[in-house]
């Protein structure tokens, strides 16, 4: 299907886009953070910090309970860019936190479903059936009901996420139109 030449050219395409994603996150959370502490707005901080130690405990159980699944989500760049766009939008949703109980409920809820969904994935070796909760439950009913509440704390990030941006935006447009 593709010579291996082409083949390389496009992993190493992947792994330089993933790594500049990377990079260009972490550069961003230094930054905001010491924005944050500059302005003394340490409500801020603390939201920032908090997205940043959810990223951190999901690449650990992403490592951890790494399989066939997380090799090919790897290679499709879903949890880089999921990372990335949930400390962005927490990260906005933080500036205006203060302002809105909607938002505060919301980021909180999208912080518990982020990090469900990524320890309740299930994953398989090759030759091992499928386990769930870094290999500790190998039970096939309960791996599937895994899969779901993974499914749905997936689901119910981005859904939160939608709802921040969504109400943060707002927040922003009333502050804005206020000042004028």
């Amino acid at each position: 299907m593709f010579e291996p030449d082409i083949l390389k050219i496009i992993v190493i395409a992947i792994v330089c886009v993933a790594a500049l994603a990377v990079l260009f996150t972490i550069g961003t959370v230094i930054w905001t953070i010491v924005k944050s502490v500059k302005t003394r707005n340490f409500t801020k901080l603390k939201y920032n910090l908090v997205s940043v130690l959810c990223v951190i405990l999901a690449a650990a159980s992403w490592i951890f309970n790494f399989g066939w699944i997380r090799f090919f989500l790897t290679f499709t760049g879903l949890p880089v860019f999921h990372a990335v766009t949930f400390f962005f939008l927490n990260n906005f949703a933080a500036s205006h936190i203060d302002k809105s109980r909607i938002l505060k409920i919301s980021t909180i809820l999208c912080h518990v479903a982020y990090l469900t969904g990524y320890f309740c994935l299930p994953d398989a070796g090759d030759v091992d059936p499928m386990c769930a909760f870094f290999t500790l439950i190998r039970n096939e009913y309960i791996v599937n009901l895994f899969f779901i509440i993974s499914f749905l704390g997936f689901s119910g990030s981005i859904v939160c996420l939608i709802v921040e941006l969504i109400e943060a935006s707002m927040i922003k447009a009333k502050s804005k139109s206020k000042n004028k």
